[in-house]
């Protein structure tokens, strides 16, 4: 059961690595071209946390460049599902010895999915 929750949490990570890639690059963020551009590139929505995207305007609303900055696009949304499911995946390791076995596991699986959904 521990090593299942383990392997899910790993793939929600290696999917949200790669969605945070691919809104990060320029060339790759074309594939992301048919929804809201202002959400999805990250180059572009790293200004949704200012009011009016305007930086000298403050913050957009409370918290929007620190603690809640995770709703103001997805780069910051996906990079966050991405720790909290590694942490998530690190508390299921049954004992002490298997943390570098799952470890093993969870880059493998991880960097595996992240690898070849970038390239997608």
């Amino acid at each position: 059961m521990e090593i299942s929750i383990l392997i899910l949490f790993s793939i929600i990570a290696g999917i949200s690595k790669a969605i945070c890639d691919v809104s990060s690059i320029n060339g790759k963020a074309d594939k992301l071209s048919k929804l809201d551009i202002f959400w999805w590139r990250k180059s572009i929505s790293s200004n949704n946390k200012y009011k009016n995207r305007d930086k000298a305007q403050g913050e957009a609303f409370l918290g929007s460049t620190t603690i809640f900055v995770i709703f103001t696009d997805a780069w910051h949304l996906f990079d966050f599902i991405r720790d909290l499911s590694l942490a998530i995946a690190m508390i299921f390791i049954p004992d002490w010895w298997w943390v570098f076995v799952v470890f093993l596991i969870k880059q493998t699986i991880f960097e595996g999915l992240f690898r070849y959904l970038r390239k997608v």
